[in-house]
């Protein structure tokens, strides 16, 4: 990199404010000092590899997160594979390796909780000691609170995972959202219903509880209003657990194998069986006013 590289560390899961605050700070500093802002960040979550079974869900896909941090002004992201090789590294040959021969840093960000090196024994203070031994200057960002409110990747998630969308899109600074293809699905809404619905294939971790969302179903560059079922339509049998978005404004192009992102606003309600297709169809007429009220009260 010819200009230096101001740099961020860290895996930044969500991209919520806290994030988004470090992303400030290193563009505004690397704009001040005529370099170049940069995040290091690392897929997988090194927990994933290092304890699989405490490993979390994650909120976004690495793809999606690269492009969220470069929309906070960020210059350059760098994606690190993580591996089981990888993490056998002291915190000094990591230093030494990554961020003095690599990256060639000038200047390094990092929150009060990063941990780095073999069994994660480097912590904030070892960076600020390997900083000062090498000329590296090492910001270390504080916690960041939102109203009142630690805001962490794990408090995004908790709030994603107990459905409350309101506080999760409070602390990411923008609704939860999944990506994926749509596919052709078991023909259930259009032809027993009359509601003709997306089928979703998800790139996402299975993070949101079944129920019925107000979303936005955002197609190119079209955001639409819509409602989204995700369960196992218990009405028509067992089956998969499916995401299937009904799109409120009259949007009738075949959109199979396009990519489509649902945002999640706010649950109307749980998934549950009905006695008859009539029953669910009038349910879901229902679930679409709700959907409608919520969209002419939402600013």
């Amino acid at each position: 990199m010819k200009k230096p590289p101001i740099i961020a560390l860290g895996v930044f899961d969500g991209v919520h404010r806290g994030h988004r605050e470090i992303f400030r700070q290193v563009a505004a500093r690397a704009e001040a000092a005529g370099g170049t802002s940069v995040v290091y960040t690392f897929d997988p979550h090194p927990v994933t590899v290092l304890a699989p079974s405490s490993a979390p869900k994650m909120i976004n896909t690495v793809r999606q997160r690269v492009e969220l941090i470069e929309a906070c002004g960020i210059g350059k992201v760098v994606v690190q594979k993580f591996t089981k090789a990888f993490s056998q590294q002291t915190p000094e040959q990591f230093f030494r390796r990554v961020i003095v021969q690599k990256l060639k840093a000038r200047e390094l960000f990092a929150g009060y909780n990063f941990t780095f090196g073999v069994k994660r024994s480097g912590t904030s203070e070892t960076l600020e000691a390997l900083g000062r031994a090498s000329g590296v200057r090492v910001h270390i960002v504080r916690p960041f609170l939102w109203k009142g409110t630690l805001v962490s990747s794990t408090q995004a998630r908790q709030f994603i995972a107990a459905g409350d969308l309101a506080r999760a899109e409070d602390l990411l600074a923008r609704p939860y959202f999944i990506e994926g293809k749509v596919v052709r699905g078991r023909g259930i809404g259009g032809k027993e219903l009359g509601i003709h619905t997306a089928n979703l294939a998800p790139e996402n971790d299975a993070i949101l509880p079944t129920g019925v969302y107000v979303t936005y179903a955002v197609i190119g560059k079209k955001r639409l209003k819509s409602v989204t079922n995700i369960g196992p339509n218990p009405t028509f049998g067992a089956g998969p657990v499916t995401v299937e978005t009904h799109v409120l404004e009259g949007f009738k192009r075949n959109i199979l194998g396009r990519r489509l992102r649902v945002e999640f606003l706010q649950k109307i309600r749980e998934e549950i069986r009905f006695a008859t297709a009539a029953d669910l169809a009038a349910q879901i007429r229902s679930d679409i006013k709700t959907a409608e009220r919520f969209f002419s009260s939402r600013k």
